[in-house]
């Protein structure tokens, strides 16, 4: 008797820990998939760089309505354009934690205007938020961000 309630115990434990453990990881992948669905297939047009201490927004140039846009393809690949030059990477977002790898130009046009700063503030962007038809990409301990907003090609 004893043998079976002890086989009885490690049993239901068993199964109470395997419950608990695919709970776990399925609520932690909704979470994520939520969160990759508010970036998949959307596209940017870049604003400015907003500096937080001082709340002043600095413009990239040229500022024209066909540069500086930026499309999240798929749950992994970035596309757009910067002042003239093609631009790609590929990135990894996770709880509004994201990092963009591999970004640069995929023309061979010498960078132009203000893109090599673009280029460079695109590959050390650390978290992103989207609120209304805005996407901040923050960089440098979130004392700076990209500021985009939403835009139909």
């Amino acid at each position: 008797m004893k043998i079976s309630n002890i086989l009885h115990n490690k049993i239901t434990f068993s199964l109470m820990a395997l419950v608990a453990i695919i709970c776990l990881l399925t609520m932690g992948g909704c979470d994520k998939n939520e969160e990759l669905s508010e970036l998949y297939g959307t596209t940017w047009k870049l604003k400015g760089i907003f500096d937080v201490s001082t709340e002043t927004l600095s413009l990239i140039e040229p500022t024209n309505s066909e540069s500086y846009i930026l499309t999240f393809k798929n749950d992994t690949l970035l596309e757009g354009i910067a002042a003239v030059n093609l631009v790609s990477g590929t990135y990894t977002a996770n709880y509004h934690s994201i990092f963009i790898t591999n970004f640069g130009t995929s023309t061979l046009i010498n960078l132009v205007y203000d893109e090599e700063l673009y280029i460079e503030t695109m590959k050390s962007i650390e978290k992103y938020s989207i609120t209304n038809d805005e996407l901040k990409l923050y960089y440098n301990n979130q004392q700076n961000y990209l500021l985009f907003k939403s835009f139909q090609p």
